[in-house]
C-alpha cells in the first residue's frame, strides 16, 4: 500500500512538472498560428531582392508549417524547444528530411534562421553568412 501511494505521488509530481512546459509550448504554437509574410530573405549571405520575395510566405498551424515561395510549397511538421536560447525549431518534411533552425518571435514580427536541407549544423545566430549553409527569414504577421 505504501509503495502504491508513493508511486501515485511520484507520478503526480512528474505530470505536474511537465505541464508548465507543455502549456508554454501550446501558447507559443497558438501565437505562431497564422500567415506570416516574408519581408527580408538571405541565403548563404546573399540578400534576395524584394521583387523576388513578394510572394514568399510562411503559414503556421498548431502542428505544421508551410513555406511558400512563388509556385513552390513545402509542408513540414515542427517541434520547438523553448528551453534553449535562442529557441530551436526542427522541421520534418513529408519525405522525412529534417531541417534544423532557430526562431524568435516578438508580437507580429519573427526571425527564422534555418539550415539548408541536408546541413547537419543548426544555426547559432540570426544571420546568414557566405558559405554558412543557412537561410534567414524576417517575417511579419498578416492580418486575416
Amino acid at each position: 500500500m505504501r509503495k502504491r501511494c508513493l508511486l501515485v505521488a511520484l507520478t503526480t509530481l512528474l505530470l505536474a512538472a511537465q505541464a508548465p512546459k507543455d502549456d508554454a509550448e501550446t501558447k507559443e504554437r497558438e501565437a505562431l498560428k497564422g500567415l506570416w509574410r516574408v519581408t527580408a530573405f538571405e541565403i548563404n549571405g546573399k540578400e534576395i531582392g524584394e521583387e523576388k520575395i513578394k510572394r514568399f510566405e510562411v503559414v503556421f498551424d498548431r502542428k505544421t508549417v508551410t513555406i511558400k515561395a512563388n509556385t513552390q510549397e513545402r509542408e513540414s511538421t515542427y517541434t520547438l524547444d523553448l528551453s534553449k536560447r535562442p529557441r530551436t525549431i526542427d522541421l520534418v518534411s513529408k519525405d522525412n528530411k529534417t531541417t534544423l533552425g532557430i526562431i524568435e518571435r516578438e508580437g507580429d514580427r519573427m526571425k527564422l534562421c534555418l539550415a539548408l536541407e541536408g546541413a547537419k549544423k543548426r544555426p547559432t545566430e540570426f544571420a546568414s553568412k557566405e558559405r554558412s549553409d543557412t537561410q534567414m527569414f524576417t517575417l511579419r504577421r498578416q492580418k486575416q
